[in-house]
C-alpha cells in the first residue's frame, strides 16, 4: 500500500468541473482510499477548478490510476493527469516552503499536550444556545440564495453591457460577486462546523439501555460502540435518538437468541449489538448490527402475502433482499405476540419515516444464523444543501450533490430496452423519466444525471443541467403533503421554485416507458 499524489488539469472550456471532479473521485475510490483533495470541489466554482489534486492510498500502479481518471470523464475534457508528491496534496507547497506548521484538527486550537500559559488561554470556548445556531444557519442559507441571485444578475449585465463604462461596471460586479462567493462559502463551512457534535454523545445513552434490556430479557448482552468521534449535525443527532432506541430494542428482544440457543449454534452466550458510525463523502452512515439469528425471509414473504401487501406471484418473483425491505411497510410484523420491549417489524415504518424526514435513507440486510444490520444514511447537516439544478420541461429540479456520480449526454446509441435503461460504460443503468413521473411532459431528454442511492445506481432523464447551487430546503407543507421522490422545495436566485429530489425513493416510483424497440436499438429522446 502506498500514497500517490495526483494532479488533474481540465481542458479549456470544460463546464461543470465540480461534477467531473466528483466523477474522478468516485472512480478512484474503486482503487483505494482518497485521503485528501484540494481545492474542495464540492463547493468550489468552475473558475477555481482549472486543476485539482488528490492523494490516493492504493496498491494500483500509476498506469491503472491514470486510466481510471481519464475514463471517468469524456474524451478531451482533461489536459493532463500527472503523478505528484502526496505531501503536496496534504500540505500546499507554499505552506511547506514557508515552514508553516500543519493545521490542528478543525483548523484551529493547540496541541492537547501543551500546558496553558495563562487563564485566558483556557477560556477560549463559550456556550451558545442552539436556537442562536439555528438562526445563524438560516441567515447563512438566505445569504447563499442572495449570492446566487447576484451572480445571476452579474451574468445578465455582462451579456447586456458590451462596451464602455457599463462594461467595466459589469466586470467589477462580477469580481465582487466572486469575492462574495468565497467569503459566503467559508461562512457556510463555519456555520456547519458549529452545529457539529460527535455521535458518541448519543451512542453513550444506549449503554444503560442495553444493560436494562439484558436484565429484562434474561439474555447476556453487550454494546459495542464504533466511530464515536464521527461528527454530525446536532439537530440530526437529537432526531435520531428515537429510531436508534427502537432498533436496539428490536435487536435485543428478537434478534439476539437465548443463551442455550446460541450455545447450540456454536456462538458465545453473550450477544453483541454494535453501534457504528462513519463518514462516506458528504454523508454519515450509522449502522445497528446484531449477531443474532437473523430474519426469516420465507416467513416475511408468507406474512406479506397473508396481509395482502403483495400477491403470491409477486412474492415468488421478489429477491430475498427485496423481501426484507417489506418490514418497513406500516404495521408489518412477523411476531405472533407483542412484548413490552419491541416487535421486529412493528414500528419499522416509523423508523424509516423519521430518517426520510431528515433527507436520509434506511437499508436492511440480514443473514440467517449470523445476524441483522440496519444501515441509516444521513446528510452531514440539514441547514444548506448543495445541489445540481436541471431543467425538466418547464420545471426545475434539484438533485443533492452527495448522490450525484456523473453527467451523461443522451445519444441515439445509448438508450435501450424500450427506453427504460441507459447504456453507460459497458453497463445498463435503469432510467427514470422525471418529466413523465409527475407532470406527464415529454421534454427533450437530452441529458441524464447518474445518481447512487441505497447501493443502486440509476439515471435521471432531464432536458439540460443548469449548474450547481446552494439551496435552503423547505418542507412542501400540509396543503401539498408528501410527494414520493421529493424531499422538499427551494427558492432559487431568480425567484423560481425547484423541487429537491430524494433519490432513495425515486427508483421505486419509475413509470413504464411508452413505445417498444428491440433490445439494443436506440430510442430517440
Amino acid at each position: 500500500m502506498r500514497d500517490v499524489g495526483i494532479e488533474v488539469i481540465f481542458a479549456e472550456g470544460v463546464s461543470f468541473r465540480g461534477i467531473r471532479a466528483n466523477q474522478i473521485y468516485s472512480a478512484l475510490l474503486e482503487l483505494g482510499e482518497v485521503t485528501a483533495f484540494r481545492p474542495n470541489f464540492v463547493i468550489a466554482n468552475d473558475d477555481e477548478l482549472g486543476r485539482f489534486w488528490l492523494a490516493l492510498r492504493t496498491t494500483a500502479p500509476w498506469e491503472r490510476i491514470e486510466a481510471a481518471v481519464r475514463q471517468a470523464v469524456e474524451p478531451g475534457e482533461l489536459d493532463a493527469v500527472r503523478e505528484v508528491a502526496p505531501e503536496g496534496v496534504l500540505r500546499p507547497p507554499e505552506a511547506a516552503a514557508a515552514g508553516a506548521p500543519p493545521p490542528q484538527a478543525g483548523g484551529r486550537g493547540r496541541d492537547a499536550t501543551e500546558e496553558p500559559t495563562d487563564l485566558a488561554a483556557e477560556q477560549r470556548t463559550i456556550r451558545v444556545d442552539l436556537e442562536r445556531l439555528e438562526t445563524l444557519s438560516n441567515l447563512v442559507g438566505e445569504l447563499a440564495v442572495e449570492k446566487a441571485h447576484l451572480a445571476n444578475l452579474a451574468t445578465r449585465l455582462e451579456a447586456i453591457c458590451t462596451e464602455g463604462e457599463s462594461r467595466r461596471l459589469a466586470q467589477d460586479l462580477r469580481r465582487s460577486v466572486g469575492k462574495l462567493s468565497a467569503v459566503s462559502g467559508q461562512l457556510q463551512e463555519l456555520s456547519t462546523e458549529l452545529r457539529m457534535v460527535p455521535v458518541g454523545m448519543m451512542f453513550r445513552r444506549f449503554t444503560r439501555l442495553v444493560r436494562e434490556l439484558a436484565a429484562a430479557t434474561g439474555k447476556p448482552l453487550t454494546l459495542r460502540r464504533e466511530g464515536e468521534d464521527t461528527m454530525l449535525d446536532k439537530a440530526i443527532v437529537e432526531e435520531m435518538v428515537a429510531p436508534l432506541l427502537h432498533l436496539i430494542r428490536n435487536a435485543a428482544d428478537h434478534g439476539i437468541e437465548p443463551p442455550d440457543e446460541r450455545r447450540r449454534a456454536g456462538k458465545p452466550e453473550t450477544g453483541t449489538i454494535t453501534l457504528r458510525a462513519f463518514d462516506q463523502g458528504d454523508e454519515v452512515l450509522i449502522e445497528v448490527e446484531d449477531d443474532g439469528r437473523g430474519m426469516d425471509v420465507a416467513r416475511i414473504r408468507a406474512k406479506a402475502v397473508e396481509k395482502g401487501l403483495i400477491t403470491a406471484e409477486t412474492a415468488v418473483a421478489l429477491s430475498d433482499q427485496e423481501v426484507l425491505q417489506l418490514v418497513f411497510q406500516p404495521g408489518f410484523s412477523t411476531t405472533s405476540e407483542v412484548t413490552d420491549i419491541s416487535g421486529r417489524g412493528v414500528g419499522m415504518d416509523v423508523v424509516k419515516a423519521s430518517v426520510e424526514q431528515l433527507r436520509g435513507s434506511v437499508h436492511l440486510q440480514s443473514d440467517a444464523g449470523r445476524g441483522t444490520r440496519v444501515t441509516i444514511r444521513l446528510p452531514l447537516t440539514v441547514s444548506i444543501l448543495q445541489v445540481m439544478l436541471a431543467q425538466v420541461g418547464d420545471q426545475t429540479v434539484a438533485v443533492p450533490m452527495s448522490c450525484l456520480t456523473g453527467l451523461v449526454r443522451i445519444g441515439a446509441e445509448n438508450r435501450v430496452l424500450w427506453g427504460a435503461a441507459l447504456r453507460h460504460q459497458d453497463r445498463l443503468v435503469p432510467l427514470v423519466e422525471l418529466g413523465r413521473l409527475w407532470w406527464q411532459e415529454e421534454g427533450t431528454g437530452a441529458s441524464a444525471l447518474l445518481v447512487r442511492a441505497d447501493g443502486q445506481e440509476f439515471a435521471l432523464l432531464v432536458d439540460r443541467p443548469l449548474g450547481l447551487g446552494d439551496v435552503v430546503v423547505k418542507p412542501l407543507g400540509d396543503y401539498v403533503g408528501r410527494l414520493p421522490g421529493v424531499a422538499g422545495a427551494a427558492i432559487l436566485a431568480d425567484g423560481r421554485v425547484a423541487l429537491v429530489l430524494d433519490p432513495s425513493t425515486l427508483l421505486s416510483q419509475r413509470m413504464p416507458t411508452r413505445g417498444a424497440v428491440e433490445v439494443g436499438t436506440p430510442v430517440s429522446a
